[in-house]
């Protein structure tokens, strides 16, 4: 398997310009710019492909009267969440969510809101449209932005931030 480095060195070459040596040296210009390329693919490629490897599975315990956590917190290697994967395990009760800024208005100001739980998903906070009870394990899928693994200590890596 070829590194990130490696690959761009080939693209360097095919297309005629200096190669990286090394692509966190935060003096060189060159550098950085070879980075930058390569983290706006891997995040295009992290957007548009079907990565099982990249699939995980995370844990959301509610607290009691709190609608908003930051999703960095909850899981710290989140990217986004795939759809109609997020449950309440503790009752086998399926979660309604992700539901459109439309949706989540007329549920907000004009509809009395069930028993249902919905949230959207929001400057990177999973934001509950009432509290949940307190307690509940939600349990979903994600996208880690874990893309790369560092080749000496084989450690999941994200450079998209």
């Amino acid at each position: 398997m070829k590194s990130i480095l490696e690959i761009c060195q080939e693209v360097a070459d095919i297309s005629a310009t200096k190669r990286p040596e090394d692509l966190f040296d935060r003096n060189s210009q060159h550098e950085a710019i070879w980075l930058s390329v390569a983290k706006m693919e891997l995040d295009n490629l992290l957007r548009f492909g079907d990565w099982q490897e990249l699939t995980k599975e995370g844990v959301l315990r509610t607290a009691a009267k709190k609608t908003k956590y930051i999703m960095s917190n909850v899981v710290p290697d989140f990217y986004s969440l795939l759809n109609n994967t997020v449950y309440v395990k503790d009752g086998q009760e399926k979660v309604i969510g992700a539901i459109t800024p439309e949706e989540w208005m007329r549920e907000k100001y004009f509809n009395c809101p069930g028993a249902d739980i919905k949230f959207k998903l929001q400057n990177g906070m999973i934001n509950f449209l009432t509290p949940p009870a307190d307690g509940l394990k939600i349990v979903f899928q994600y996208r880690s932005n874990n893309i790369v693994m560092d080749g000496g200590t084989f450690e999941e890596k994200s450079i998209l931030r």
